[in-house]
């Protein structure tokens, strides 16, 4: 009786198997949000970390780091863009500065 049971089981695990291995499986991976500056899949209060201290500092004219006042490259994540008619947008572009639009991106996406 516990051979049939055991064959079975094996049986089964062979159609769950051989299933398995017919399926493809799709991975869709996680599009990558400029605002995560510090790349751990998610907006949160150490991104705005960052960004704070990099605050009012700017690439050519700042000490490099990651301490407060020093200009931190990741924490530059977009800057305005004046369009033709005169309307000023914001680019996911870095734009050399650490300023409010740097800021404002990550605190509209906090909790994202």
């Amino acid at each position: 009786m516990r051979v049939y049971k055991l064959m079975g089981v094996v049986a089964a695990v062979f159609v769950v198997l051989a299933m398995l291995a017919s399926t493809t499986l799709a991975v869709h991976a996680k599009e990558k949000k400029p605002q995560d500056v510090n790349d751990d899949g998610k907006v949160d209060i150490w991104d705005l970390v960052v960004v704070c201290q990099a605050l009012g500092t700017d690439n050519p004219h700042c000490e490099h780091g990651t301490g407060w006042g020093k200009y931190n490259s990741i924490a530059d994540i977009c800057g305005p863009k004046t369009l033709e008619n005169g309307t000023v947008i914001v680019e996911f572009v870095p734009d050399g500065k650490v300023d409010i639009y740097d800021l404002s991106a990550v605190t509209l996406a906090y909790g994202s």
